[in-house]
């Protein structure tokens, strides 16, 4: 919502400028009610595009990946592969975001079937045109949906690559899909970032579904801790090796309840789940160390020479045996296999 609004301020500045302009050319009351005027229409466009987040949509293309995300209703529904603009060399700017489609935050404010490509008279529908025969066009830089847009294509094999003059292709099927969900008025996101889709929406305000859970995640590695679910919020607190619970989940963010408050840890080295009860032999072919719980950066207790053991509880391919130190776990990896 932040960079909607920061882009309907740019907006309504330039158009304050423009109005201001034609005022001083004018004179006397009729310039300052054409002004007046002016603003009121502007101002009442500015609301459209707040009230475009309440159709529950968002688009967002990370040029990064080249992949296309549709939300609906605070969920993840699909994600689509996608040609962006080719690079453009500007010196001195970041090779990765220089690109002929522009970033940002902008609106669907077209839609339309067989647009022709008029640059080349290839007439809407024909098989040769290079916008398919589908057009969501994009409303940067002030332009009115006729510029940049989001359309199929004649070349299936450019999806994927950086090679548009700023438009952004899509599979014709893919199109054809996307095209009968999207609203109006929906939001889209274009940036070149490392950052999830999941966190593309939250930073950018809106409203990802948030799933209310209640589990044990083991953390296999020390894990920092997060004041929201996005890579920026990192701060300096830091959780050991252990088994935490977690109250809710988004994407491959789980909140937690700490000592400093409620705080989110990112998901990428954790074990989800509590150890499931069950009896397995398992063979070990070579030396294999064990540890007191299913965390490596725990420290092994020890090793084992190969032989046969019996566990009695699993939990994502780690073991719970028992040894001449007492209870301790093993991962089956390539030198625990299971005797079968």
């Amino acid at each position: 919502m932040t960079e909607i609004i920061i882009f309907q301020v740019k907006s309504f500045m330039w158009y304050v400028s423009r109005l201001s302009q034609m005022t001083r050319i004018q004179t006397g009351r009729k310039g300052l009610i054409g002004m007046a005027i002016g603003i009121f229409c502007l101002c009442a466009g500015a609301g459209d595009v707040q009230a475009s987040t309440v159709n529950n949509q968002l688009i967002i293309i990370n040029k990064k990946s080249n992949m296309l995300a549709y939300y609906n209703l605070g969920s993840l529904v699909r994600v689509f592969p996608v040609a962006t603009g080719r690079e453009v060399q500007i010196e001195g700017e970041d090779p990765s975001k220089a690109s002929y489609t522009p970033e940002g935050t902008f609106q669907i404010v077209v839609k339309e079937r067989n647009r022709p490509y008029y640059k080349a008279g290839i007439p809407g529908g024909d098989p040769s045109n290079p916008l398919g025969d589908r057009w969501m066009g994009l409303n940067p830089y002030h332009s009115h949906g006729d510029i940049y847009g989001i359309h199929g294509n004649s070349n299936e094999d450019s999806i994927g690559k950086h090679v548009t003059h700023g438009c952004v292709r899509m599979h014709n099927e893919d199109i054809h899909w996307l095209f009968d969900k999207i609203k109006i008025n929906t939001p889209v996101v274009i940036t070149t970032t490392n950052q999830s889709f999941n966190e593309i929406a939250y930073h950018n305000g809106y409203p990802v579904n948030v799933e209310k859970v209640n589990a044990n995640v083991g953390l296999t590695e020390n894990t920092f801790l997060y004041t929201q679910p996005y890579a920026d919020s990192k701060t300096a607190w830091v959780l050991a090796p252990q088994k935490v619970k977690v109250f809710e989940k988004m994407g491959n963010w789980y909140g937690i309840h700490s000592v400093y408050g409620d705080l989110w840890l990112n998901g990428e080295h954790t074990m989800v789940g509590d150890p499931e009860q069950k009896t397995e032999e398992i063979h070990l072919d070579k030396n294999t160390q064990f540890y007191a719980s299913p965390f490596p950066k725990t420290g092994a207790l020890g090793s084992l020479a190969p032989q046969t053991v019996t566990s009695f509880e699993e939990c994502n391919g780690w073991y719970h045996i028992q040894t001449y130190k007492g209870t301790a776990w093993i991962r089956k990896e390539e030198q625990a296999k299971q005797r079968g």
